[in-house]
């Protein structure tokens, strides 16, 4: 018995805090801000703050301690903001397709775009 609930607690924790974030990225992207900084920040804030909640809550609920579940937000927080900050330089890296820094247009010239040719 000690064994599952020691595999259970942070089995629900992991999954409320992604379906935190989920909803918390959801709510941001209903914003629909057009300036990146603006979207970005909505988005990151968003994870984070749908994250803390839903684990928060989980927390209580599968009797696990504030600290795991502030780890569980903190890799919400990372993630999302690798993903609002670094995505296009290192997809740019990756494939060489056109995307740079979100504050210098994102994937605006991303080869996606293209009608023909390679895409990324």
């Amino acid at each position: 018995r000690h064994d599952e609930a020691v595999t259970k607690a942070p089995r629900c924790l992991s999954a409320s805090c992604a379906v935190g974030a989920g909803l918390g990225l959801a709510v941001a992207k209903t914003l629909n801000f057009t300036h990146k900084v603006a979207y970005n920040t909505a988005f990151i804030s968003g994870a984070t703050a749908g994250a803390a909640l839903s684990t928060g809550v989980a927390a209580s609920v599968c009797k696990e301690s504030a600290g795991t579940a502030a780890m569980q937000v903190a890799a919400a927080f990372l993630c999302e903001g690798f993903q609002q900050v670094v995505h296009n330089k290192f997809c740019n890296w990756l494939f060489r397709c056109g995307c740079t820094w979100e504050w210098a247009g994102g994937w605006n010239r991303c080869n996606v775009h293209n009608a023909f040719g390679p895409k990324c």
